[in-house]
């Protein structure tokens, strides 16, 4: 199925901007990450980190270990893609911690094929 990247983010934006009306930080969160994944498959890395990096700073002021763990996969994602391995080891490390402590297993698979890309 092909993704309509403009649509997506029409809806993701949207998302915040409602998420932002009713001060949901998890809504803002949620979206501001989907936002991201906007960005990184169409290679905008530096918007993605700026989402990914806002949506962790939500996630981490909720205590969400779900929404830590991805934007550290995402964040890690995105400096591996602009090339920087040791920030993104740091990150999948940082991720794998938290994935094996809340025994969150699909967390863990990400960490590691990440990883696998990075070897």
């Amino acid at each position: 199925m092909a993704v309509d990247s403009k649509l997506t983010m029409y809806y993701a934006e949207l998302a915040l901007q409602k998420s932002k009306e009713i001060n949901s930080i998890l809504g803002q969160a949620d979206a501001l990450s989907s936002i991201a994944q906007v960005h990184v498959y169409s290679g905008q890395y530096d918007k993605a980190k700026k989402n990914t990096i806002e949506a962790h700073f939500f996630y981490t002021q909720l205590s969400h270990q779900k929404g830590i763990i991805e934007s550290l996969n995402m964040l890690s994602n995105i400096y591996m893609y602009k090339g920087a391995y040791d920030s993104a080891i740091i990150g999948l490390k940082k991720s794998l911690e938290l994935s094996e402590e809340n025994n969150y297993l699909k967390g863990q698979a990400v960490s590691y094929s990440v990883l696998v890309n990075i070897a």
